[in-house]
């Protein structure tokens, strides 16, 4: 789980150098967006197809959402 969290912060790092520079709001949208578009997307598919309640969809999503706002907001503030 280290290395997983580890290589998401790394990728996290660099989309948020590429959108144009880091500090905290940059951090913090990019984030954001990361895991609109990727993170509840796929696991609303995952947890639909597999027949999972909303509830743990939104568990589980909650979850990756404060992972990326901690990583967003620590990658802002020291980049």
């Amino acid at each position: 789980a280290f290395v997983c969290q580890f290589l998401m912060a790394f990728v996290l790092a660099g989309v948020i150098y590429h959108v144009g520079g880091t500090n905290l709001k940059t951090g913090l949208i990019s984030a954001g967006m990361v895991w609109t578009g990727f993170i509840l997307t796929s696991q609303i598919v995952n947890h639909r197809f597999q027949g999972a309640p909303w509830s743990l969809t939104l568990i589980d999503c909650g979850h990756w959402l404060g992972v990326l706002m901690l990583q967003g907001t620590i990658i802002g503030l020291i980049g």
